[in-house]
């Protein structure tokens, strides 16, 4: 008596989505110069010195990279670091004349440097949100494709990631997507969801690879 059961037929295709998201800040970097003297190298005396030099020149909130001293022949303490911060767009203006405007004697800002990469939180919310637009595209072709057989296909699986286009789409990102500034053009020139006006965007993509199975209606017999 043989055993009848049922195969699994498969369509496999991908999807690609993207998104558009306005830069409404950016990362900003400086460098700051202090010379210290023997009453302020317990580091709270110069720290209070440098964040208000800071201030001055952008009034957000300031971390620092590596501190780094050398003795001066005068005999002050020199003490070097880079300062950073995220400030909104509208304050991305004569950086380096304010940063000049806010140099006091003691203490120099200079090499102001700019980086309009968009926050990891921002990059993993429209990820989230791409994700979502995925898995329903997926369940929308599942059911377009059974009302055209006539037999019932559904999402199998979905592999998010898929490096698709990876020459032209991008840097990656660790949420499996690829980032790209509006002004580094795609290949195939799709542009779903643009930005306008002055400021400046990132495009986000995802590229996902779906699986649609429904089970064969012929019964087939397993020896």
């Amino acid at each position: 008596m043989g055993i009848y059961y049922h195969s699994t037929d498969t369509l496999r295709f991908r999807f690609r989505v993207q998104k558009s998201i306005p830069q409404d800040d950016l990362r900003i970097g400086v460098k700051v110069v202090a010379l210290v003297t023997a009453g302020e190298r317990g580091g709270l005396a110069l720290e209070g010195r440098v964040r208000d030099t800071l201030k001055a020149f952008v009034n957000v909130d300031w971390s620092f990279s590596r501190v780094a001293r050398t003795t001066d022949a005068s005999g002050y303490e020199r003490v070097e670091l880079r300062a950073f911060s995220r400030i909104p767009i509208a304050e991305n203006f004569n950086l380096e004349e304010r940063a000049r405007a806010a140099s006091r004697e003691g203490m120099v800002l200079s090499s102001p440097t700019t980086d309009y990469s968009l926050s990891r939180s921002r990059v993993d919310e429209a990820m989230e949100q791409l994700r979502l637009e995925v898995i329903l595209r997926a369940e929308q072709q599942a059911g377009t494709i059974s009302q055209r057989t006539g037999r019932p296909w559904r999402v199998g699986d979905i592999v998010f990631g898929v490096a698709d286009w990876s020459e032209s789409a991008g840097r990656m990102t660790s949420k499996g997507g690829f980032r790209q500034a509006e002004d580094e053009p795609f290949s195939d020139g799709l542009d779903d969801d643009e930005s306008s006006g002055l400021a400046p965007s990132e495009r986000v993509t995802l590229i996902a690879a779906i699986t649609l199975k429904s089970n064969s209606p012929a019964m087939r017999e397993r020896r």
